[in-house]
């Protein structure tokens, strides 16, 4: 029994020497002390689990979440130099449909703003007096920009929706280029055909609700 507690208090010790001349510059001072203190115990007989804790405490060193973390985490999908020069243009497209319906003045009837860009009457409307999903969009987005909120989701709710999605995506956009990363985006393709399906869908739900108020 005396031979076994020896053998193992050698071999202990040489691997405590061996960690210890391997690895002085990196590791911290409180496992070359705990390591000491364990290999003495050891030697002399009076080990206890206190020689341990400086051992453990080097060892066990739990990660700090990144909510409490001081530096900024900009976690998301990277995207190289196409990718952030797309995402530049993007952000400049939807300013220019800004400024755009911004020079409109909205139709007091609630649609028809389009017409003063020279397009033609909706034809959903003329062939069945009814609103199609897209009627009333370019007013919403002309009362948007105005500042008109009110009156933007009283012509057309999904109008007003696009709009604020919109507004949001061109501080996004520019943000992403700049950190080279898609900011809370780990994966663009599903979260972007989500993002579509969802605005999809509310705009249909939009739309069900306007054809049966008017019915």
């Amino acid at each position: 029994m005396a031979l076994c507690s020896s053998s193992l208090t050698l071999r202990v010790g040489v691997a405590i020497d061996m960690i210890r001349s391997s690895q002085r510059q990196f590791w911290p001072e409180a496992i070359r002390n705990g390591g000491c203190s364990l290999r003495s115990g050891l030697s002399s007989g009076r080990f206890s689990a206190d020689d341990l804790v400086p051992v453990w405490n080097c060892h066990y060193q739990p990660a700090t979440p990144k909510f409490m973390s001081m530096t900024p985490q900009f976690d998301g999908a990277p995207v190289g130099r196409v990718g952030r020069t797309a995402l530049v243009v993007w952000s400049m497209l939807l300013l220019a449909g800004f400024a755009m319906a911004r020079s409109l003045e909205p139709d007091p009837r609630g649609y028809g703003t389009h017409r003063q860009l020279g397009l033609p009457e909706c034809t959903f409307r003329t062939l069945f007096s009814k609103p199609c999903p897209g009627c009333g969009m370019t007013t919403s987005f002309s009362h948007f920009v105005r500042g008109d909120l009110l009156t933007a989701g009283r012509v057309n709710p999904a109008g007003l929706l696009l709009a604020a999605v919109s507004a949001l995506m061109i501080p996004w956009c520019l943000f992403s280029a700049v950190q080279g990363r898609l900011w809370c985006v780990d994966e663009p393709l599903p979260f972007f055909a989500y993002l579509v399906i969802a605005l999809g869908g509310v705009s249909t739900a939009l739309w069900a609700w306007r054809l049966w108020w008017d019915w």
